[in-house]
């Protein structure tokens, strides 16, 4: 799960509460000293856990002599299993749950839509209903793209305090949670500038080889840090590209006027399919792209079952030439294929080639 956001969320949840930010309490875990950890009350919350790795031991123990479900919600913002140190899984004993950035509906109060299956099943009705039921504005979805979704940040409304807040979030991420996954002695400027540059980027190829050359280090020893900003949710690999896991830590990483490219337009879809996809679709779906050697490029294929949504991203009025002729080159063996162009305009209509044209903020 992510750092912030979720300490009101598990307190909540959960009678019983410690985090292991607090270092004496570390230290007694790591010591052996189980004293404080025992005497409360279950269901219990462990935050930061992966900060003491003697705990998932304790924790597979007590488990195993009181089966129970439910007696403990573990939260951390580093994947537990990237960390060397954490030794037991836990398998068969935990169900993993992970915290996304909240989607542009969620941060305005909305329910998460659904639009993935609508657009699976489009025909002209379901269109009509799309338009009717737009909601999402163009300056609504500008605003969202400089905020992101992370609670905590994203609500201040004072953009030089957010991007102070962002700021000094990727410094603690860099400087401290990345040598728990990987010990390096890369800078942190230098992994701020590899990040950087991948939140410009995104969406697009990155080459491993450039990628080493703005940390200054070998490919494997780059493979290495992308593995660990994978493990600290800064960034999730798409296919053969990346994408970062908020839109408003990778707009002040870059510092950018994102909105004058597609960039942000393909994150922000990104973004708004792994939710859907994630919350509504569980484990019944396969999310990738497609590229060809002969330039073909469909950023979004999405199965579901035998059915199959391919979409498209431009950053202009209407969908490209290029975008249109990649949906149209697309041959899949699915039951059926809904081919998609999303675009930044106001309309949506149906090309004679079957391929239905809409506006982007229509899936929000």
């Amino acid at each position: 799960m992510r750092q912030s956001g979720k300490t009101t969320l598990v307190k909540r949840m959960c009678p019983g509460y410690l985090s292991f930010d607090d270092d004496a309490l570390v230290g007694a875990t790591e010591a052996g000293t189980w004293d404080q950890f025992l005497a409360q009350p279950r269901p219990l919350a462990l935050d930061e856990v992966q900060k003491a790795p003697r705990v998932f031991s304790r924790l597979k123990l007590w488990i195993d002599e009181r089966r129970r479900p439910g007696q403990f919600v573990l939260t951390g913002s580093v994947r537990f299993l990237s960390r060397r140190a954490i030794r037991e899984s836990l398998t068969g004993r935990t169900a993993l749950l992970e915290l996304l950035p909240l989607t542009v509906a969620e941060a305005h109060g909305r329910p998460l839509a659904d639009t993935v299956s609508r657009l699976l099943t489009l025909d002209d009705a379901a269109l009509r209903r799309l338009e009717a039921e737009a909601w999402c504005s163009a300056t609504t979805l500008e605003s969202y793209c400089a905020r992101g979704g992370m609670p905590g940040i994203c609500f201040h409304r004072n953009e030089s305090v957010r991007r102070h807040a962002w700021d000094s979030h990727l410094d603690a991420v860099l400087a401290r949670d990345l040598q728990l996954v990987y010990a390096t002695r890369i800078g942190v400027a230098r992994m701020k500038a590899l990040f950087a540059h991948m939140a410009a980027q995104q969406g697009e190829p990155l080459p491993l080889a450039r990628m080493a050359r703005i940390v200054g280090s070998s490919d494997k020893t780059t493979a290495q840090v992308l593995h660990a900003f994978e493990s600290l949710f800064l960034i999730r690999r798409h296919g053969k590209s990346w994408y970062c896991e908020d839109m408003g830590l990778a707009a002040s990483a870059c510092k950018a006027a994102w909105l004058h490219n597609a960039v942000p337009l393909r994150r922000w879809v990104f973004g708004e399919l792994l939710s859907q996809l994630h919350i509504h679709h569980a484990n019944n779906h396969e999310f990738g792209e497609y590229r060809t050697r002969g330039g073909a490029f469909i950023p979004f294929v999405i199965t579901v079952e035998n059915a199959m949504l391919l979409l498209s991203v431009d950053a202009a009025p209407a969908p490209s030439e290029k975008s249109l002729k990649s949906l149209g080159s697309f041959r899949g063996r699915a039951r059926h294929i809904t081919r998609v162009a999303l675009h930044a305009g106001d309309e949506g209509w149906r090309t004679p080639r079957g391929i239905w044209c809409l506006p982007a903020r229509w899936l929000a």
